[in-house]
């Protein structure tokens, strides 16, 4: 793979005056499926054992699930949570939501990110319909062997976890306590530099359910429901450009859009035209999340630029 250097994640991320990070750059990877979440605790929790594996182990200090309205630090029981939800026979949970992550502050945004989301029953608080999810992030390194690590990371997921859609590549994270603030930042960024994907992994479970997906990046996983639904493998390939790798796996396909993940410019003429190929045939999908999600926080015409957002890889 490439060592060609990428972008510099500093010029890309976001501070408050008082130091907070409220915005991250780094590499994300993402498997939406169906709920019940706890009917794939097996695969979940291989997912979530390979993770710690990869995080050092002093690196995360911050949790929160579902009825927390902040995050606190990690005690040496938080890491138990997880399988504990999870082994077989646990009581029934109306939801399974856990995010563990690094930061020196609680607000701030994460690089190294573990969380997971999935309702498990059907709620009156709760009348949409939700993908369950699984999400993890790390921080970006530019070397061949970090994106090769990624790359074999998102295959493994993606062999053990029934997904319907997914995606792996660079990945803006933001703060969930200042929302308007560094979403319009990483919007602004991710609009010039379409590559980079805005992970809201709630927000996401929303749009994309079971009968669509996200979006693309640098691996687009689509499970075989979801290649049936365009056609088939071999309409797919036909219409793919020829650099992009086709990489099977139990549950669907994985397609790469060349040999490391690219930010893009389009102020540069960069519009990553890989991605793009990726993107075309998988439309329709995308358009589904995009008129589903709910939108950006963002100051002014946040549903029209949200779905501008959706739509970033389509020919004018």
């Amino acid at each position: 793979m490439s060592s060609k250097k990428l972008l510099d994640p500093a010029k890309f991320e976001l501070r408050s005056d008082d130091g907070q990070l409220l915005v991250a750059l780094g590499f994300g990877l993402t498997l939406y499926g169906s709920p019940p979440l706890s009917g794939d605790g097996k695969a979940v929790l291989d997912i979530y054992r390979r993770f710690l594996e990869l995080c050092p182990k002093d690196a995360l200090t911050f949790y929160a699930s579902e009825n927390m309205r902040q995050h606190k630090p990690i005690a040496k029981s938080t890491l138990n949570m997880l399988p504990t939800w999870l082994k077989p026979g646990a009581p029934a949970r109306e939801m399974v939501s856990l995010q563990l992550k690094d930061g020196e502050q609680y607000q701030d945004a994460p690089r190294y990110n573990f969380q997971v989301f999935g309702m498990e029953k059907k709620s009156k608080m709760f009348k949409v319909g939700y993908a369950s999810a699984i999400s993890l992030g790390f921080p970006l390194e530019e070397s061949g062997e970090f994106f090769t690590q990624m790359r074999d990371l998102f295959v493994a997921m993606c062999s053990v976890f029934p997904f319907r859609s997914g995606m792996a590549g660079l990945s803006f994270e933001c703060s969930k306590y200042e929302l308007e603030t560094s979403q319009t930042h990483a919007w602004g960024l991710s609009m010039r530099h379409p590559g980079i994907n805005i992970n809201r992994i709630v927000n996401d479970s929303m749009a994309v359910h079971t009968d669509a997906i996200k979006g693309v990046n640098w691996l687009t996983a689509l499970s075989s429901e979801m290649v049936a639904g365009v056609g088939g493998a071999a309409k797919l390939r036909k219409a793919l450009s020829r650099e992009i790798e086709f990489i099977e796996v139990p549950h669907g396909i994985i397609l790469q859009a060349g040999p490391a993940p690219a930010a893009g410019d389009l102020n540069r003429g960069d519009k990553l035209p890989l991605y793009r190929s990726v993107f075309q045939p998988l439309a329709p999908l995308v358009k589904v999340s995009a008129e589903r999600t709910p939108s950006f926080n963002l100051s002014t015409d946040y549903e029209e630029r949200t779905t501008q957002w959706f739509l970033r890889f389509e020919d004018a």
